[in-house]
């Protein structure tokens, strides 16, 4: 921190008051926001990590989907009239 007051006290004399002010102001902005994070980032490594849950965007499973599946594509076959008859015509054919 010495490096840079120094160094800004040095660039004053070459630069407006207006400027130097602004100068001053955001070099502290900067070491304050500085030491914020990481005290923030102290802070963060001290805690245990958070406990997650599993989460599914579904609201049935997928094994209970594919059971209602395919109950629904054996009742849309069995009430279709053409899957009928050639159901019954292939067990004729074939024996």
């Amino acid at each position: 921190m010495h490096r840079l007051s120094s160094a800004i006290l040095r660039t004053t004399d070459r630069v407006p008051a207006a400027r130097t002010k602004i100068l001053l102001n955001s070099c502290l902005m900067s070491l304050v926001l500085a030491r914020e994070v990481e005290e923030m980032r102290n802070t963060g490594l001290s805690r245990p990590a958070v406990a997650t849950t599993r989460h599914s965007e579904f609201a049935a499973s997928w094994g209970y989907q594919t059971v209602e599946l395919i109950k629904r594509s054996a009742q849309r076959h069995w009430r279709d009239p053409t899957y009928l008859i050639a159901k019954l015509a292939l067990n004729i054919i074939g024996g």
